[in-house]
């Protein structure tokens, strides 16, 4: 559960909860709080980890030079303990939030908790309405390109990539790899029976082809009109 701390700008101290399930990548909460290092909407963060049953915290260290790692850490030991560590960026900031998640998208991995959406818009109602979008991780997430501050606030898209860029370090392999040595491995099993005598009259009597050749005679046989001599 990476958790992108908010510097000024009145930027949000955002978190992103993904799971790994197989070579898919689930979205399970996010949100925001105002960036600061008050106790009391810090705890947000660690009921949300706790909540969800999340056993690693990755704490994004750019902001604060690891102020916030001294402050939450403590909160996270005496709540819900488990294992909390630096994340430290690297790079343009546009270009590695759109290298994690482009991929990801366009080839359908993250799947989104619906109930999401109308999370994402409520979170930001104190917000000004004409500001308001600027806050959603749905809004930030549409907008992201390659240029610098093409969003006014990417608190939450930052969170989230976060979390997918950890996650997809455990995925090694690709799906379409992955049923292609799949069939490969259910063809080579169809030869190798193909090729034995016997397991070849298992496998046609089973699926029909002895057995049904024996059905088909008797019912032939049924149709057949008696003869009288």
């Amino acid at each position: 559960m990476p958790l992108l701390l908010g510097g000024a700008n009145g930027d949000e101290t955002a978190y992103a909860i993904v799971f790994q399930l197989g070579n898919l990548l689930y979205l399970y909460d996010m949100g925001g709080i105002a960036g600061g290092y008050e106790e009391e909407p810090l705890m947000e963060l660690v009921y949300a980890a706790k909540s969800a049953g999340v056993k690693e915290v990755y704490i994004e260290k750019n902001f604060g030079h690891g102020a916030h790692m001294s402050v939450l850490k403590p909160l996270f030991e005496r709540e819900h303990p488990c294992n909390v560590e630096d994340d430290y960026s690297k790079g343009q900031k546009e270009a590695r939030i759109v290298d994690s998640l482009e991929p990801l998208m366009s080839s359908h991995r993250i799947i989104v908790n619906r109930d999401l959406i109308d999370k994402d818009a409520q979170s930001t109602r104190h917000h000004p309405a004409e500001t308001r979008k600027t806050f959603q991780l749905f809004s930030q997430m549409s907008n992201m390109t390659y240029a610098r501050n093409c969003v006014k606030h990417d608190d939450r898209v930052e969170a989230l990539a976060s979390a997918c860029r950890m996650l997809v370090e455990g995925i090694d392999y690709d799906y379409s790899s992955k049923l292609d040595k799949e069939r490969h491995r259910e063809a080579m099993e169809m030869q190798k029976i193909m090729q034995d005598p016997r397991k070849r009259r298992e496998y046609l009597g089973v699926e029909g082809g002895t057995n049904r050749n024996k059905k088909n005679r008797f019912a032939r046989q049924q149709t057949q009109p008696k003869r009288r001599w």
